[in-house]
């Protein structure tokens, strides 16, 4: 029986979300979140005697808190093996970057398990080595809400610092040829303006400048 957020595996936790934004009755939802949690189908749950299933339902009253973001760590052991969690965004490989462009303007509970499987890289690996399906399956079934919560907190906040960072020099590059007057002609300047105005759209698009916090 899972009793607390920071037990919850991601999987887990997605079906939960479903069940809640599903339309069926409050008394429904509790059944079916509490079968969840125990492990056990809803048919089965609903066979149980009152008692032991008054008993598991009291264990799922954590679900009336909030999970919090737990402080994210260099290495994480999840399923049968290490996993290490890429700080410098920088660092970030092509293949990477093409996936999480993916699933950018995807809400966060929709995808966190695919975010996951490409911030957490099994360790003494590089990206892409191990089969991206195993590697999603085993977090999903192993890392719980609370680190996976923590984990996507500090990549988008790292990610935006950096996205924020390359803007602001462009913008700055931009602003030190006006001062420098160029381009000379005054429609060619009025026409170099508006593309490197367009430009600087299409690098905050291009880099997923959106927030993954929707």
């Amino acid at each position: 029986m899972i009793t607390s957020w920071n037990t919850l595996p991601i999987r887990e936790y997605k079906d939960l979300m479903q069940i809640f934004r599903s339309q069926i009755t409050e008394e429904e939802k509790v059944f079916k979140a509490t079968a969840i949690l125990a492990g056990m189908d809803y048919e089965r749950f609903l066979e149980l005697p009152l008692k032991d299933s008054k008993e598991l339902i009291a264990q799922a009253g954590f679900l009336y808190t909030q999970p919090k973001a737990a402080k994210v760590k260099n290495i994480y052991h999840i399923g049968s093996r290490d996993y290490k969690l890429m700080k410098n965004v920088n660092g970030m490989s092509v293949a990477q970057y093409i996936n999480y462009q993916a699933i950018v303007h995807i809400p966060p509970i929709e995808c966190i398990d695919s975010l996951m499987a490409i911030i957490l890289v099994p360790d003494g690996h590089k990206y892409g080595e191990i089969d991206e399906d195993i590697v999603t399956d085993e977090i999903a079934s192993n890392l719980d809400i609370e680190s996976a919560m923590g984990i996507a907190d500090f990549f988008t906040t790292s990610y935006e610092r950096s996205i924020k960072n390359k803007v602001s020099k462009a913008r700055t590059m931009i602003q030190f040829l006006k001062w420098m007057g160029r381009p000379k002609d005054k429609e060619e300047r009025k026409a170099w303006n508006l593309q490197m105005e367009t430009l600087l759209k299409e690098l905050d698009s291009t880099y997923g400048y959106l927030s993954l916090k929707q």
